[in-house]
């Protein structure tokens, strides 16, 4: 079921509505395959059927929208494809979804695979992207529909965020956090040390203000509000922010991080090519160029 779709693009100047296009493969019968219209507010998770399958179309109208949005609720599209005659089913695109954005020329996707071929192969370490929840139904244990906000300053049920589960799965990725430096107060009963820094990141998926990060210590932070997402051409090609580092009294310590036994033993944190010894540095120079450029 390969090429069945080309692409997929949303569209509009009408913020009531988005418009969803998709066109099919040269080689594609249409009227042998239903498509089903799916979005989430989430690029890689969390999606929900828009309405029924249609046949030989390639236009969806999605009127129920927010038209209070802000400038970084996104609504990502995906498209569910059933094969009338075999039944079998596949997504498109694969991995995550499409957003009313710019199309990325060939430059641009080439400066946004450096950066991420930077961070994979010598810059970053492993690190568990849990994005915050900005969609869905509020918290049962601690949201007052009255009031409209929380009533308890610590919930396990959303952390803090007011929307039920609070973070959608984690992420695994690689990151840059930059070395902190320990600032220390003093209060009326102790001294505070704080740690406040910065991330580098790449363009994949995004990052908004409250996401939490979770590093191989343990340690935990949060994201600040002023992230830095550097375009061209209006294609993101990274991403830079403020982290905050929370203390381990923090409800965000009980966002559950579950890993087998043997992923934890098997941990590799830093880019393999850090750690090797070379004593052929021909081999070697080889041997880490394909690795790098096989990423």
């Amino acid at each position: 079921m390969a090429n069945i779709i080309e692409s997929l693009s949303v569209r509009s100047f009408d913020r009531e509505h988005l418009d969803v296009f998709w066109k099919f493969g040269q080689m594609t019968d249409p009227a042998a395959y239903a498509i089903t219209v799916e979005r989430s507010t989430n690029q890689l998770s969390d999606y929900a059927q828009l309405g029924p399958a249609s046949v030989g179309l390639s236009y969806f109208r999605d009127t129920n929208i927010k038209t209070t949005r802000g400038f970084y609720h996104h609504y990502y599209y995906r498209l569910k494809i059933r094969d009338r005659r075999s039944g079998d089913t596949v997504y498109f695109p694969e991995a995550g979804g499409v957003t009313l954005e710019a199309p990325p020329d060939l430059v641009s996707l080439e400066l946004a695979r450096q950066r991420r071929v930077l961070l994979e192969a010598v810059e970053g370490r492993k690190v568990w992207l849990f994005q915050r929840r900005r969609d869905g139904a509020r918290c049962r244990n601690c949201w007052d529909a009255v009031l409209n906000k929380r009533t308890k300053s610590v919930c396990t049920t959303c952390y803090g965020v007011g929307i039920m589960g609070g973070f959608h799965a984690p992420v695994e990725t690689v990151m840059k956090i930059r070395s902190p430096p320990d600032t220390t107060s003093q209060t009326e009963l102790a001294k505070v040390t704080t740690e406040n820094t910065t991330f580098l990141y790449h363009n994949f998926p995004d990052i908004g203000a409250g996401d939490l990060i979770v590093d191989p210590e343990n340690s935990r932070w949060t994201v600040g509000e002023q992230i830095v997402k550097t375009q061209r051409n209006r294609v993101v090609i990274d991403q830079k922010g403020p982290l905050t580092r929370l203390p381990t009294t923090d409800i965000l310590f009980k966002v559950p991080l579950i890993l087998s036994v043997e992923q934890l033993r098997d941990l590799q944190t830093e880019p393999r090519v850090l750690y090797v010894m070379p004593h052929n540095l021909q081999a070697y120079a080889e041997s880490a160029y394909e690795a790098i450029y096989n990423v």
